[in-house]
């Protein structure tokens, strides 16, 4: 079902983004609803004729909805019995507003607005949904009304799943390729093993965290590409990891080294976007509870065809480095929550939007 491959090119030079306008929301607090001061995992969310967002409270296992000014609601998740969510979710995707997809490392489950369950099922295989800085972001897709769609690990190989909610199985999947630097996967890049996979304008989109190219594949027509789409702040590749297996060794590696995050859509504008995590020297930073947020962020904007059409340093100290953005109508949400910065009381965020000339 796949074509040939083809090849994309990027030019960084190509810029049709002046600037960003960065517009700050306070959400107030309010008394029956313990909200963060940053989401980890969230997402826009239907809510009437606008757009609002939806965020996982881990502290409360709830969903919390919330405009860009004030709080609006939340969905509470049961933990046992007919409508529990036994694990915590690491991948959340409404589809309406009665019709939200959760994953949370047990099961797959659509729940309605009052956290009811709709439907559930488990999958066998690995699933590698994640939303993690120092290790890789994958989200659902829903395609043709009927297809969750989700990646999987099998021995090594990666797949997306088509699973159908009419038929009630798995009807087609889809292999990814491997890193174009590391097409055979022999090298090792500590944690950041898996791909980001995400999907939009009919396309699934994936790359790894440790280089700067993008691939897609045509969901209608399985046809491949493959894009540069290189920073022009950062290294486009980093080199293999080849320190013990260790966990404080290798997230030393992770924090030494640039981070490609997951690529969304922004539909007003026809933009994609994607952010970028540099490395520090871990070395020079001695405190390591707060060495990621003293991490630079970059927010990088292409056109249709994958190319750079503006690239943008971020306020450093500001935003908070543990993902969690998420795609506001015409631009994309950064939670204010730093260690190194200001105090925040209030929920705060900030909308980045894209300056076109």
């Amino acid at each position: 079902m796949f074509s040939c491959n083809k090849s994309g090119t990027t030019d960084n030079n190509t810029s049709i983004i002046d600037s960003l306008e960065i517009s700050s929301k306070y959400i107030q607090p309010v008394d029956s609803i313990q909200f963060l001061q940053s989401y980890n995992l969230s997402c826009s969310y239907p809510c009437g004729d606008s757009i609002a967002i939806m965020g996982y409270n881990y502290r409360t296992h709830a969903l919390d909805i919330f405009s860009d000014s004030t709080l609006l609601n939340k969905i509470q998740l049961e933990h046992h019995g007919e409508n529990g969510i036994l694990g915590r979710p690491t991948a959340i995707m409404p589809i309406t507003r009665d019709s939200i997809w959760i994953y949370d490392q047990v099961a797959f489950y659509l729940i309605d607005s009052q956290g009811k369950l709709l439907y559930k099922f488990k999958e066998d295989r690995s699933v590698f949904l994640n939303a993690n800085y120092a290790k890789q972001t994958a989200v659902m897709g829903w395609y043709d009304n009927d297809c969750l769609l989700y990646p999987v690990d099998v021995n090594g190989r990666y797949f997306v799943e088509y699973y159908s909610l009419k038929q009630k199985k798995i009807v087609k999947e889809v292999e990814l390729d491997g890193a174009v630097c590391n097409r055979n996967g022999k090298n090792s890049y500590g944690y950041m093993t898996y791909p980001n996979v995400s999907f939009a304008n009919n396309k699934i989109i994936y790359n790894y965290p440790y280089e700067s190219n993008i691939q897609t594949i045509e969901l209608s027509t399985g046809e491949k590409q493959e894009y540069k789409a290189e920073s022009k702040f950062t290294d486009n590749t980093i080199n293999p990891y080849n320190g013990s297996i260790n966990s404080v060794e290798m997230l030393e590696y992770a924090w030494n080294n640039v981070h490609f995050f997951d690529v969304a859509y922004i539909p007003q504008v026809e933009l994609y976007v994607r952010f970028i995590l540099d490395g520090i020297d871990v070395k020079k930073h001695k405190d390591r509870d707060s060495v990621v947020d003293a991490r630079k962020l970059y927010v990088s904007f292409m056109d249709k065809d994958f190319n750079v059409v503006g690239e943008f340093p971020l306020k450093e100290k500001r935003y908070s480095n543990f993902h969690g953005w998420c795609v506001f109508p015409r631009g994309i949400i950064v939670y204010v929550d730093n260690l190194l910065g200001e105090a925040q009381d209030n929920l705060v965020f900030d909308i980045l939007a894209p300056v076109l000339h």
